[in-house]
């Protein structure tokens, strides 16, 4: 736990400088490999001799149903018909193509699975089957690359039709009619209402609702709320309407579309898009191609339009993008800890009535066992006691002394679903020496009885210290039992409420954690992620060997929570004696920056300085001229972050790079949109810290410009890209915005010291970090 709070203030530390490092705070939150994702292997791809077959047996089926249509020069009219209507000339030429599209023959099927009028009948549904096998063929890919999944997942959209809207509607307001009665029988209904901006949502559930713009983004906003890391919103009541609401939002979207223009080209335009990005994303990874690629993966899996697709990338990009690794010496020197304690004895043995005091002196370690999916660590208790005691068997007193030396196990295993505690054993050996023998009731007979004890008490004494360690092995179990599992209890307590349950509000509960130990240590390995978002595409990097702490943490990861922390919230200020103020979904920590080290004016006026005389006026120069200063009127400003992906990180050649996406930039009456600013930190060693050194200048691109692969810019954007640049970097150098250093302090660990800093990576997206005990 000490870990684990330390770890946490470092980050808060480095979080308290600018925006920037805010994200860097985030993004500093031996790799395993993926597990197996049967559902997720490519499908073998039919042969092309099976696939001719498949296409041949279309056209023979085709050929009959048009001689069965025509029979005879009286039908020509209906074969024009249907030929027209189910596009079979369309059908012909695919039939002929040397690589045929499987879009188009799948908006033929689909033709052939309309009600129209005669459609059951057999020579229909002959050519329906043939044509159903062979467009399945079409749709596995003939090569292993994601780019031809994409490819041939073109046609899969089925348009959604107004029963399908109503059903799903229908099952919205089912959940919210039952979140609103569990809430009317509190007193709290009122204050929930107002929290999630229950205005907007109610005109939504009817089926005469009006679907607009303005209403997908109320939405939005409503699902937004239901998502945010709340106490209470983890309770299935909330977390079922939110659960439909993610559900309904791509379905009341694509229903709309499809009333507007052909949904199912939309959607193949999608996956040409998304055929484009994935080949780069293979290539050469950007945090651009990441969101690309991600976007539609998410809609196709919303859709649930593309199977085989969303399963080929599932498999390939959702590799764990998490790896903590703590060692067993770092478990015994934060967690072990020396037992000392004093407690009456109270006895009998042997008939013997024992009174006394014992000091027990031991110490608890921690030895991690082989477990390839729970972390089991065997604590062993080891010590002494000492006693002093008075044995009562009349006529005499024996005055002793003892040494018991004891050991005791107990197993603890640790898995996502529970917390175990095995029974502990224990060990003991009771040596005891008698001091003096009196008798009582007097002084007659004293030395005939003293020698006749003496005597018994030498007899007995090895049974006795076997009896003694025997109660010993009780005590000591018992003992340890009752220390340890209100520990683990607490234990798991902490976990659900610290990070199970924030996880559950914010539906990044991961689908994949894998806790497992060795003879060496502790590891995790999770993916996080919602179910529609991607993870890892390339494995960790290896680790140094030594570390007794590390942490490999992919950008997805980081870019995966971003959204839901910072997606549609605005930086504004109105006056100029007023501090800039932030609106919107912002998590806690975004309102609080005013409270750490350095107010929320000091960081968001760094960014006004920097953007304000290019909002008002971008194509001013940005050196101030002879008898400007101080002249310039202040206006009110505001950057509203993009609702999809507000910002991003990327780990690669030593460096961080930040991207924020601002959606709109506004001074005055003037509004920009879709703007974003890259910075680069290089990681540096600094003693057993961090220092970020801003390296290279302040990028501005277009949103969705990937530098990497876009190389043209229109004439305006690239005329104020270099005007918005140049201000941004003169005021940079100067020192009056993004700072030219972060320093980020060393892990201090309370009686234990500051962790040495052993390795600083940042490679393929990887950020990886390794320290050793002091």
């Amino acid at each position: 736990m000490n870990m684990n709070r330390s770890k946490q203030s470092w980050l808060l530390i480095a979080g308290t400088r600018t925006c920037m490092a805010v994200l860097l705070a985030i993004a500093l939150v031996g790799p395993q490999p993926a597990r197996a994702q049967e559902d997720g292997k490519p499908t073998i791809a039919p042969s092309a001799e099976a696939t001719s077959a498949a296409a041949m047996r279309v056209e023979t089926k085709l050929d009959e149903l048009e001689e069965w249509i025509a029979g005879g020069e009286e039908n020509s009219k209906k074969l024009l018909h249907w030929q027209g209507y189910l596009k079979l000339d369309d059908l012909r030429e695919e039939l002929d193509a040397e690589e045929p599209d499987p879009a188009v023959v799948m908006r033929i099927l689909r033709q052939f699975r309309t009600e129209a009028k005669g459609l059951h009948m057999g020579p229909f549904r002959a050519v329906h089957n043939a044509l159903n096998v062979w467009s399945q063929q079409l749709k596995t890919p003939k090569g292993s690359d994601l780019a031809d999944y994409a490819r041939a997942a073109r046609g899969d959209h089925t348009p959604i039709t107004q029963d399908e809207l109503i059903s799903e509607r229908a099952k919205l307001r089912s959940s919210v009619q039952a979140l609103e009665q569990s809430l009317n029988v509190t007193p709290y209904a009122g204050t929930w209402k107002e929290f999630l901006q229950w205005e907007l949502l109610e005109p939504q559930l009817s089926d005469e609702s009006k679907v607009t713009r303005e209403s997908l983004t109320d939405l939005e906003i409503v699902l937004r709320r239901f998502r945010m890391n709340k106490p209470g919103l983890e309770i299935d009541a909330f977390r079922n309407v939110a659960d439909r609401l993610e559900a309904f939002i791509p379905t009341v979207t694509w229903a709309t579309t499809a009333k507007v223009r052909d949904a199912s080209a939309a959607y193949d335009g999608l996956l040409k898009s998304l055929e484009e990005q994935l080949d780069r994303h293979g290539r050469q990874p950007t945090g651009e191609t990441q969101w690309k690629v991600s976007r539609v993966y998410e809609l196709a899996k919303q859709l649930g339009d593309s199977p085989q697709l969303v399963s080929a990338m599932h498999s390939r990009l959702s590799q764990p993008n998490l790896f903590v690794r703590v060692s067993e010496g770092m478990i015994n020197r934060t967690a072990q800890r020396p037992v000392t304690n004093q407690q009456p004895v109270v006895d009998c043995i042997l008939g013997t009535s024992i009174r006394g005091t014992a000091c027990t002196q031991g110490r608890v370690t921690f030895h991690t066992q082989p477990a390839d999916d729970q972390i089991v660590i065997q604590t062993l208790f080891t010590g002494q006691t000492a006693s002093n005691t008075i044995g009562y068997n009349k006529p005499v007193n024996i005055y002793s002394t003892g040494t018991t030396s004891f050991n005791s196990l107990k197993q603890l295993v640790f898995t996502d679903d529970a917390f175990y505690v095995g029974a502990a054993s224990a060990k003991a050996v009771t040596r005891t020496r008698i001091n003096r023998i009196s008798k009582t009731g007097g002084q007659f007979g004293r030395k005939l009885v003293e020698k006749i004890a003496w005597k018994k008490a030498g007899e007995s004494k090895g049974q006795a210290e076997r009896i003694a360690a025997s109660h010993a092995e009780t005590k000591v179990a018992t003992g340890f039992d009752e220390q340890v599992f209100p520990a683990m209890v607490n234990g798991r307590k902490r976990y659900l409420e610290k990070v199970i349950t924030p996880l559950m509000r914010r539906a990044l509960k991961p689908e994949y954690l894998r806790m497992h130990s060795t003879s060496h240590g502790i590891g995790i390995d999770t993916l996080i992620a919602r179910s529609t978002q991607l993870g890892a595409s390339v494995p960790a990097p290896p680790l140094m060997p030594g570390h007794d702490l590390s942490f490999q943490v992919h950008e997805s990861a980081v870019n995966n929570y971003l959204p839901l922390a910072l997606a549609g919230v605005t930086i504004s200020q109105d006056e100029t004696d007023l501090a800039p103020k932030v609106t919107g979904d912002a998590p806690p920590w975004l309102n609080r920056i005013s409270e750490v080290r350095k107010s929320a004016k000091d960081v968001t006026d760094e960014v006004v300085d920097t953007l304000e005389p290019v909002l008002a006026d971008p194509n001013a120069d940005s050196d101030p001229q002879e008898g400007d200063e101080g002249e310039h009127a202040f206006q009110p400003w505001s950057i509203t972050l993009n609702n999809d992906f507000p910002a991003s990180a990327s780990f690669g050649d030593g460096n961080l790079a930040i991207r924020m996406r601002a959606s709109l930039l506004a001074s005055g009456e003037r509004e920009f949109k879709n703007w974003d600013f890259i910075v680069t930190y290089k990681f540096v060693k600094n003693d057993n810290g961090i220092l970020l050194r801003r390296v290279g200048k302040i990028e501005v691109l277009p949103t969705g410009f990937d530098p990497e692969w876009d190389k043209k810019m229109s004439t305006t954007k690239s005329g104020f890209r270099n005007t918005l640049a140049k201000n941004m970097n003169d005021r940079a150098d100067r020192g009056e915005s993004f700072p030219k250093e972060i320093p980020i302090p060393p892990i201090t660990i309370p009686d234990l010291g500051t962790l040495t800093l052993r390795q600083i990576d940042s490679e393929a997206g990887w950020l990886t970090l390794g320290w050793g005990l002091p």
